[in-house]
C-alpha cells in the first residue's frame, strides 16, 4: 500500500468508519509505516470502542493529539465516552435517535451539522 503524500484535513467516519478513523488517527499520530500524514481533526459519528488498543497498545499509550468531535446516538453514550478518552482534545455531541449519524428531527439535524461545520472550521483554520 502506498502512503498518502498530501495530508487530509479532516477524517469523517460513521459506525465502522468511525472505528477505522480512530485507528488511522493513531497510526498517523505515531508515524507508523504506511500511515497517512497527521489529520487536523476527526468527526466520529456513532462509533464503538475498537479492539485496537488491546492489539496495538503502543499507539494508544498516550492520548492522541488529533482533535476529535464524537457524536453519539444516545443521550448517555458510554461507547462515545470510552473512545473520547483516547484523545487529548475530544468534544462530545449527542442525539437520541440511535445508530444514525444525525438526528431525525430537521432542526436538531441542522444544529448538529452546524456544530460539525464549526468544529471543522476551527480545527482547519490556518
Amino acid at each position: 500500500m502506498r502512503a498518502l503524500s498530501t495530508p487530509l484535513a479532516v477524517l469523517v467516519g460513521f459506525s465502522q468508519g468511525a472505528n477505522m478513523s480512530t485507528m488511522l488517527s493513531a497510526r498517523s499520530a505515531h508515524r507508523k509505516e504506511g500511515a497517512a500524514p497527521a489529520f487536523r481533526a476527526l468527526v466520529l459519528l456513532e462509533n464503538d470502542p475498537p479492539a485496537w488498543p488491546k492489539q496495538m497498545p503502543e499507539v494508544f499509550a498516550t492520548a492522541l493529539p488529533t482533535p476529535a468531535l464524537l457524536v453519539g446516538g444516545q443521550v448517555d453514550s458510554p461507547k462515545t465516552d470510552a473512545v473520547g478518552r483516547f484523545y487529548a482534545s475530544a468534544e462530545h455531541a449527542r442525539h437520541a435517535d440511535g445508530h444514525r449519524p444525525l438526528p431525525k428531527d430537521p432542526a436538531a439535524r441542522e444544529e448538529l451539522v452546524q456544530r460539525i461545520c464549526s468544529f471543522i472550521r476551527v480545527n482547519t483554520a490556518s
